[in-house]
């Protein structure tokens, strides 16, 4: 197949055949293949010794939005319709929430952060009225922080829900007082080809979430509460245990990439990386912002010059034909992030070189568009 750029924007990578191996006859020994088996356990363990929490409060899903799916149900309750959560994410969340029987609600971010904030929920919260809303869900977007423990405080003060999106975010995110959602998608630090898994912040919630997660069905064959098929399968804990085995090495190369990247742009005038971006926390995506609408502008030039980009968010998803029934504020600042910003390549495979490509293309992008005007 012929390759429509010289610097693709992403190159996933999972571990190879040899480093699956080991784990493949795990799965051929056993004769088990699904149903939270024992590499499906031991997975669970090693992402809790990871984060420095008990095993009970962390659960495997089928994935990261079935993850949030399964959230948002523990969190449902009469007369709550509303899940609050920015429009400037990926479609994961607002789809999870349909899918749980809710409503998304679309909320502005923060013109900083490109957070929603614990402010912003409470001025929602105040409008619409605590008792419509089932949960709010802050998105960690491209893998940054949240305020975990303001999460927790709004939680607390409210008795409204949170439901962390942190599908990015498997570096920075941290077990709390709040639910938290972590991709193990093929793109992800942590690839697993398909996968998710949830931190918890008690036990009683992991095992709801457990429950959910398996057709409702707890030590029965009766489905007790509303629930879907949600598990990982034995294959992809393989991969994930593999993914551990190499997780040093990769987390690695990319926050050194991520500080590249990072010294690369911050010689440009008008254009920035998040902050912390490379020290203390990296993703698996570089995502530039400018000082005016002129990311359309600049992917163009930069495909000419063979180089990759991609709107990961494309306009918010309010724009989204999926969602144009779904209530929203007003998003001014989402419709800014639209026009603004842009994602740059960024995986192990990048070289020096093509690092130069990269900075050059910008630095001729900005250099025409200082001379126009």
């Amino acid at each position: 197949m012929t390759r429509k750029f010289d610097i693709e924007v992403m190159r996933p990578v999972l571990p190879d055949a040899d480093a699956l191996a080991p784990y493949l006859q795990q799965i051929d020994q056993t004769g088990w293949y699904a149903n939270r088996g024992p590499l499906t356990k031991e997975l669970e363990q090693r992402l809790a010794d990871h984060f420095g929490v008990e095993r009970h409060r962390l659960v495997t899903t089928s994935s990261c939005t079935s993850g949030l799916q399964m959230a948002y149900l523990t969190a449902r309750r009469t007369g709550a319709r509303y899940i609050l959560t920015p429009s400037w994410t990926f479609a994961a969340a607002p789809l999870a929430a349909m899918a749980a029987g809710l409503t998304p609600y679309f909320l502005d971010v923060d013109p900083d952060s490109q957070q929603l904030t614990p402010e912003i929920a409470k001025t929602a919260l105040r409008r619409l009225g605590a008792d419509t809303v089932a949960a709010v869900s802050p998105v960690s977007p491209q893998g940054a922080p949240v305020d975990l423990d303001g999460w927790a405080a709004f939680q607390a003060e409210t008795g409204c829900r949170v439901v962390h999106d942190a599908a990015a975010a498997f570096i920075s995110v941290q077990a709390s007082g709040i639910v938290s959602c972590v991709s193990l998608h093929a793109t992800k630090l942590l690839p697993a080809g398909e996968g998710g898994f949830v931190l918890c912040p008690d036990i009683a919630t992991r095992e709801e979430i457990k429950v959910r997660s398996n057709f409702g069905f707890d030590d029965s064959r009766e489905s007790q509460l509303v629930s879907a098929n949600a598990k990982i399968s034995e294959y992809h804990a393989a991969i994930g245990l593999a993914a551990m085995d190499q997780l040093p090495d990769r987390r690695g190369r990319l926050m050194q990439l991520a500080r590249r990247m990072n010294e690369m742009v911050s010689a440009l005038p008008g254009v920035s990386l998040p902050e912390g971006f490379g020290a203390p926390w990296c993703g698996t995506t570089a995502v530039i912002r400018f000082d005016a609408p002129v990311a359309r502008d600049c992917a163009a030039h930069l495909a000419r010059e063979g180089i990759e980009t991609r709107f990961w968010w494309a306009r918010g998803c309010h724009r989204q034909p999926a969602f144009d029934d779904c209530p929203r504020d007003d998003l001014a600042m989402t419709e800014r992030l639209a026009e603004s910003t842009l994602g740059l390549p960024f995986h192990a495979a990048l070289s020096e070189a093509d690092l130069g490509r990269i900075g050059g293309s910008l630095e001729g992008f900005l250099a025409a568009r200082r001379r126009a005007a």
